[in-house]
């Protein structure tokens, strides 16, 4: 029996407004903000809020829920050419010597990757994730929640080495 007095929370029926989704917005667009002001920041402040906001990614991305995507091709491209080059060449700058690590790749070879490239790929996909989430009609919104996954897993997980036991020098 209901107590009347007592809140309930109320599950929505529309899951792209949902608490994770709501939650995974929210975050993925603070994170795009940062990056957008990199050449603003130390490169200490950049990793320390990399490496603070890297693990919320990965569990927000995987507390979404899951949807058929039943439209693939409402999964614009919103971050151009020239805004990936100018957050990327922005943390380049900032990293300098710092910016080159070494993962395993599947065979376990040890493979350079660059922390700048990397963050430059999250936000790319976190700001697509945004924008389209934006979109006012459904398939984009449920195209949104099915596409973040996919780069959320890849960027943080075993692709990068963030997630996967290995992890990039300390540049402190």
């Amino acid at each position: 029996m209901m107590n009347p007095t007592q809140p309930q929370e109320h599950l929505p029926d529309d899951q792209s407004i949902s608490k994770p989704v709501i939650e995974m917005i929210t975050l993925a667009n603070e994170y795009c903000l940062f990056f957008e002001k990199a050449a603003a920041y130390k490169r200490e402040d950049i990793l320390y809020y990399f490496q603070k906001v890297a693990p919320l990614l990965y569990l927000k991305g995987a507390m979404l829920p899951a949807v058929e995507v039943s439209d693939p091709g409402a999964a614009e491209r919103f971050v151009t050419e020239e805004q990936w080059e100018s957050i990327f060449k922005a943390l380049r700058e900032q990293f300098l010597e710092f910016d080159v690590y070494h993962i395993h790749d599947h065979n376990q070879d040890s493979v350079e990757a660059s922390l700048a490239d990397n963050m430059a790929d999250i936000y790319q996909d976190m700001k697509d994730f945004v924008m389209l989430y934006q979109k006012k009609h459904g398939s984009g919104q449920t195209t949104c929640r099915g596409t973040i996954t996919r780069p959320v897993w890849l960027a943080l997980g075993t692709r990068d080495g963030f997630c996967a036991g290995s992890s990039p020098s300390d540049p402190l």
